[in-house]
């Protein structure tokens, strides 16, 4: 029996809707920023991912959420979704409340 090597073409990628939209440099208002987190949800949920992991998820983004309720009363429907409201999340997180 002859012995052949098969090659397969690795080139082909997937991305997700957060990644798409990354690579378009589009700012994400809020709403948009949790409509992607749901489609994350779902693409988690599907990958197979556990109940436990996924409830631990969501439980993260609610602290995200009362953190920018807090932080951002006033203007909370104008937040751009940037880097510097995850670091303020962060330090808040680790310098606030210690965890």
């Amino acid at each position: 029996m002859i012995k052949k090597k098969v090659k397969i073409n690795n080139n082909i990628s997937f991305e997700t809707d957060m990644q798409n939209d990354r690579h378009k440099n589009k700012l994400l208002d809020l709403e948009d920023f949790f409509n992607l987190h749901d489609k994350f949800m779902q693409d988690k949920a599907l990958e197979g991912l556990a109940t436990r992991t996924l409830i631990e998820y969501n439980v993260n983004l609610n602290y995200f959420k009362k953190y920018l309720e807090g932080a951002y009363q006033s203007d909370y429907d104008c937040i751009a979704v940037n880097g510097e409201i995850f670091k303020g999340y962060l330090y808040f997180m680790v310098q606030e409340k210690k965890l």
